[in-house]
């Protein structure tokens, strides 16, 4: 009796309901049509990440291609070169944390601005001692773990101009391939080229 009376409002909801599920039916079929898909990533350009912005933030303020990470992580390697003059302040100071932020912030830069704080960490960084030279190997090391095509464009230039050469060079060659966030077949031509210069 009750397989009869299901059966019985089955059959009165579909017949009433048929021009809405028709209806529904073909607003889910338009709607997968319509996919949206992630553009792809130029080489010189931070790649457009929706996400990226809410998930990390420094002081209060979130990164993204229209606020200025590039002062952020200015501030973030200074931090960084100056904890690493204490050892013993590293864990305190969650000197790890500002290194993981650096990352993220660079991954929101584009190559102009990638260079240019490379250029202002570098600058005055000779002695070896130097909290700004911390600073600028903190840098270099954030820049080769963001792995975008800014980052990579940016790293080729430093080995051209032998701002960064021998072991060092290599050491950060050898992270391109594991760091790789949008491997697209341009970036991969572009790692091609570098290896084999």
């Amino acid at each position: 009796q009750l397989n009869l009376i299901t059966k019985k409002q089955k059959k009165s909801r579909n017949s009433s309901g048929q021009s809405s599920s028709s209806s529904s039916s073909e607003s889910r079929s338009t709607s997968s049509s319509e996919e949206v898909y992630q553009p792809r990533p130029k080489m010189n350009e931070a790649p457009n990440s929706p996400f990226l912005p809410l998930s990390i933030g420094y002081k209060g303020r979130s990164f993204s291609q229209k606020s200025d990470p590039q002062q952020a992580v200015l501030r973030l390697a200074k931090e960084i070169g100056q904890d690493l003059e204490q050892q013993n302040e590293i864990p305190k100071q969650n000197t790890l944390d500002k290194f993981t932020l650096m990352t993220s912030a660079i991954r929101t830069m584009s190559f102009e601005q990638i260079e240019n704080a490379a250029h202002e960490i570098h600058s005055g960084s000779s002695n070896s001692a130097s909290p700004r030279t911390a600073a600028w190997k903190a840098y270099r090391d954030a820049v080769a773990q963001a792995g975008t095509g800014p980052a990579l464009m940016v790293m080729k230039n430093w080995i051209k101009n032998h701002q960064v050469k021998g072991e060092e060079a290599a050491q950060l060659i050898s992270v391109i391939p594991q760091s790789a966030r949008y491997p697209s077949a341009e970036y991969i031509q572009y790692f091609f080229e570098l290896v084999k210069s």
